[in-house]
């Protein structure tokens, strides 16, 4: 193959049948690579729930809407009685959210919702420069009935009920 001065050379092909050979040796090599990624040490702040058969659904009812206030700012974190309100009875496990920032910082940013106390490390909404974006939640309540909400950049929130688990 010539090859003129400052230019590259142009590539090989290679024939299928090399490439799905090639592919077939790595296969292996997978199940073990996946184990291993599944047995590495992930931080937990509470237990998954098992909501099978328990979960109460029910039309979905505003129980945020921070809107006539001011955003939660950067860092701010907002408490929200969830247990015994709209009709949420006292008791629950978990509740089902939609959640909604609306009117965001435009630099972006997250909502974490979390029982009240030690908060994880992962975020239930992401937000960049759209001016609104929604998502569903499942989360725990605190033993005391509370659901807290974290939010990095600037937003206003919108939770609506639909649902429970005792």
């Amino acid at each position: 193959m010539t090859q003129r001065h400052g230019s590259r050379p142009a590539p090989r092909r290679l024939p299928l049948g090399r490439l799905v050979f090639g592919i077939s040796l790595l296969l292996p090599l997978l199940p073990a690579a996946i184990t291993w990624a599944a047995e590495a040490e992930v931080p937990r702040t509470f237990d998954a729930i098992d909501a099978g058969s328990d979960l109460v659904t029910r039309s979905p009812l505003r129980v945020l809407d921070t809107r006539d206030a001011s955003p939660v700012s950067d860092g701010g974190d907002l408490w929200l009685r969830m247990a015994g309100v709209g009709g949420v009875p006292e008791g629950v496990r978990a509740v089902a959210l939609n959640l909604t920032a609306t009117s965001t910082s435009g630099v972006g940013g997250y909502v974490t919702v979390f029982p009240c106390g030690p908060r994880p490390v992962t975020s239930s909404l992401n937000f960049s420069t759209a001016p609104t974006v929604a998502n569903a939640v499942i989360t725990p309540v605190s033993a005391d009935g509370m659901v807290c909400f974290h939010v990095v950049g600037e937003a206003h929130l919108i939770a609506d009920v639909s649902g429970w688990t005792r």
